[in-house]
């Protein structure tokens, strides 16, 4: 199975676990968008964390 097909299988079963129709004509804009988001976890996941993080300061608007 090509990794496109091994893409819209993901695609069609995340659809489905949350009870989304997909339609055809979406599919590939929402694949580059799945390869976009992707590739800005990587970036995060790369990023070192101490072990103690010190917490954010309560947001006030």
């Amino acid at each position: 199975m090509k990794a496109e097909e091994q893409n819209v299988e993901r695609l069609h079963v995340l659809a489905q676990q949350i009870g989304l129709d997909v339609p055809q004509a979406c599919v590939p804009g929402i694949l580059s968008n799945m390869a976009l988001l992707e590739k800005y976890v990587a970036l995060i996941m790369e990023l070192p964390l101490p072990d103690v993080c010190i917490p954010a300061p309560e947001y006030t608007p």
